[in-house]
């Protein structure tokens, strides 16, 4: 299975190189679920894999994609959430706890962009397509704190997005920034979270440690419909190839 990561989705291309990696339009945005559906390729909601993973590892897992969104940008209300919506397309949103209606103060280099407040976030998930999870409370960098401030940043999220969000959150977290160590792994295992999300590339299969699972990141270029198209492919492939030799 192929885990996307995704974070900006804005016609608002002005904000530099680095920036533009992190970025796609919602006609890009388009082209991509479009283009994976070409191919055969399924989205499927998280909350698909939490139902029952060991039922849900046991069906055919090789052609179906699971969208996520890292930091809960205001852009995704009012930019992806339409798309998402027109394309009956489900997708996670990993929001960061303790920033509700902030912006991305963690990242100074980057252009200002205003976050998600918790009410956009409830309206959002009332459409059945979307669920959040956590980004952690502050968007530290979780293997440079202590282990009093990760369990705050770990429990704390948790706590504050569960009450907020009733079922339209979910148990899973992506890690800030994508570092981690194993001592931050661990303490996630510890923690409510069924499953952990890095940045590392790959796919996720059945033998995947819970708490490491890698995703594939998708940005400005990705938004031309053959590129994606040529990525998804080359994914799709590997992704087959891989769950046969898991068996």
């Amino acid at each position: 299975m192929i885990t996307l990561c995704l974070h900006h989705v804005s016609s608002n291309t002005q904000g530099g190189a680095n920036y533009r990696q992190f970025l796609i339009t919602p006609k890009g945005l388009t082209r991509v679920i479009r283009s994976a559906r070409a191919l055969g390729m399924e989205f499927i909601s998280m909350a698909d894999v939490l139902r029952d993973p060991q039922a849900f590892w046991q069906t055919n897992h090789a052609n179906k994609i699971v969208m996520t969104y890292d930091d809960g940008y205001e852009n995704f209300f009012t930019d992806a959430l339409p798309v998402h919506e027109r394309e009956g397309c489900p997708a996670t949103v990993f929001a960061v706890a303790g920033k509700f209606s902030g912006h991305n103060d963690w990242d100074p280099d980057m252009p200002y962009s205003p976050l998600m407040s918790l009410e956009q976030m409830q309206q959002a998930t009332r459409s059945g397509l979307i669920t959040i999870g956590s980004h952690s409370l502050l968007h530290r960098r979780l293997q440079s704190i202590t282990p009093d401030e990760l369990n705050r940043e770990l429990e704390q999220s948790h706590q504050i997005l569960a009450a907020g969000l009733g079922d339209g959150y979910l148990p899973v977290l992506a890690y800030p920034y994508g570092n981690y160590s194993q001592e931050v792994v661990e303490s996630a295992k510890d923690s409510p979270y069924t499953y952990a999300f890095t940045i590392k590339r790959g796919f996720w299969l059945p033998t995947t440690p819970s708490h490491e699972v890698p995703r594939f990141c998708v940005g400005f270029e990705d938004g031309y419909p053959f590129v994606f198209f040529a990525k998804c492919l080359r994914n799709r492939l590997r992704a087959v190839i891989k769950s046969a030799l898991c068996r």
